[in-house]
C-alpha cells in the first residue's frame, strides 16, 4: 500500500511539474523571438524591406506595394525585362535624377512594366524605358502578364478604404496582441520549413526575420529591384544570345505591339512623366542578331514618333567597353560591374539634360 501511495504522489507532482516546464520553454522561446524580431525591425524597419531578391517577379511588385503603402514613392522607374533589371543600378541613377525602382521582369515585356504603373496609379517624373526586341513579342506579353495576375491583390490593397479593415472586440485584441508581441503578427510568422531552408541555405537571420524570402546568402547586389551578377561572362556564351527565337519572333509580332507601346506612352505622358528609351548594352554578336530583324531602325523611329528621347547604350559606352566580357553575363546582359559602369554614365547623361 505505501507503495502504491507513493506513485500516486509522483504521478500527481509530474502534471504541474510538466505544465511549468512548458510554460518556462514556451517563455523562453517567445520572449527570444520577441528580441530577435524588435533587433530585426531597428535595422530594417517594420515593413518588409527589399533586403533580398525576390525569387520572381510577383514578390518584387509586393515589395514595391509595401513600400508604396509606407508612403515611400519613387521619382524614377526603370522598366524592362532582365536586361533593365540587371543592367540599371538604381542607386546610381539617384545620384541624378532622384529616388529609383527598378521595376524590370525576367522575360516579360515594359507593357507589362506600364500596366503595373497603370495600376497602381503612379505618375513618377521620370521612366526610363530598357527597350529590346522581346518587348514587342507575344512570349515577352504572355510572360509580363504572369507576376501581374499573382500581384492583384496586393496591388489592390493600395485603393482598399480604411472603412473596409475589420472591427470589433477580436479585432481589437488581435491589435493589442500585435502591438505587445511583435513576434505574433504575421508578417512575423516562419514556417517549420522556412527555418529548415535559412539554416540549410546559410541565410541571414536578421534579413529573415524582416522579409521571409531571405532564405539563402545573398551572392549578388539587390538594390531596390537592381539585380547585380557577379558572375563574368566565358568566351562562350559572350557570343551568345538567349533566347535564340526572339529575333524572329519580334519579326512576326512587333507591328500591333509598337501600337501598344505608343498608347502606353502617351498615357504617361499625360500624367506629366517624361519618358526616355534606353537600349541597355549588349555584346557585339547579340548586337548583330538583333539589328538584323531590324530592331535598331524601328525602335529609333518609334521613339521619334512618339516624342521621346532614346539613348543606345553601346554607343553611349564605346567599342572598348561592349568588346569587354568582363562587363557580361552573356551577351545579353551586363553584369553588376558593367551595370556599375553603364548606370553612371546614364545618369551623367540624365543629370546633363537637365541643365
Amino acid at each position: 500500500m505505501p507503495t502504491s501511495s507513493s506513485t500516486s504522489g509522483s504521478e500527481r507532482r509530474f502534471v504541474p511539474v510538466a505544465a511549468l516546464s512548458f510554460a518556462v520553454v514556451v517563455g523562453a522561446l517567445t520572449i527570444s523571438y520577441e528580441l530577435l524580431v524588435r533587433s530585426s525591425e531597428e535595422r530594417y524597419g517594420v515593413r518588409r524591406a527589399n533586403v533580398v531578391s525576390p525569387l520572381s517577379a510577383s514578390p518584387k511588385i509586393d515589395a514595391l506595394v509595401s513600400d508604396l503603402a509606407a508612403g515611400i514613392h519613387y521619382s524614377v522607374y526603370a522598366l524592362g525585362t532582365s536586361r533593365t533589371e540587371e543592367g540599371i543600378r538604381t542607386d546610381e541613377i539617384d545620384r541624378a535624377a532622384g529616388p529609383t525602382y527598378n521595376l524590370g521582369m525576367s522575360g516579360g515585356s515594359i507593357l507589362s512594366g506600364f500596366e503595373v504603373l497603370d495600376l497602381l496609379d503612379e505618375r513618377p517624373a521620370l521612366i526610363l524605358v530598357g527597350v529590346m526586341p522581346m518587348d514587342f513579342t507575344m512570349t515577352g506579353v504572355r510572360q509580363g502578364s504572369v507576376p501581374i495576375r499573382l500581384a492583384r491583390d496586393s496591388i489592390a490593397s493600395l485603393h482598399r478604404r480604411p472603412e473596409s479593415e475589420e472591427r470589433g472586440p477580436a479585432a481589437a485584441a488581435r491589435t493589442m496582441t500585435y502591438a505587445l508581441l511583435h513576434g505574433a503578427s504575421p508578417a512575423r510568422r516562419r514556417s517549420l520549413g522556412q527555418w529548415f531552408d535559412l539554416l540549410h541555405m546559410h541565410g541571414d537571420l536578421m534579413k529573415f526575420i524582416n522579409n521571409a524570402d531571405a532564405v539563402a546568402k545573398q551572392n549578388d547586389l539587390w538594390i531596390r529591384g537592381f539585380l547585380g551578377v557577379r558572375r563574368v561572362a566565358t568566351p562562350e556564351n559572350f557570343r551568345q544570345l538567349r533566347p535564340s527565337t526572339i529575333p524572329s519572333e519580334y519579326v512576326e509580332d512587333h507591328g500591333p505591339l509598337y501600337a501598344r507601346l505608343e498608347e502606353a506612352v502617351a498615357r504617361q505622358h499625360s500624367r506629366g512623366s517624361e519618358i526616355v528609351f534606353v537600349r541597355l548594352p549588349i555584346a557585339p554578336v547579340a548586337r548583330g542578331l538583333e539589328d538584323a530583324a531590324g530592331f535598331d531602325r524601328d525602335i529609333r523611329a518609334a521613339a521619334a514618333r512618339y516624342g521621346v528621347r532614346y539613348i543606345d547604350g553601346n554607343e553611349l559606352m564605346g567599342d572598348a567597353f561592349i568588346h569587354d566580357r568582363n562587363n557580361f553575363v552573356d551577351g545579353g546582359h551586363l553584369n553588376a560591374f558593367g551595370a556599375t559602369m553603364f548606370s553612371r554614365a546614364l545618369a551623367d547623361v540624365l543629370r546633363s539634360s537637365k541643365r
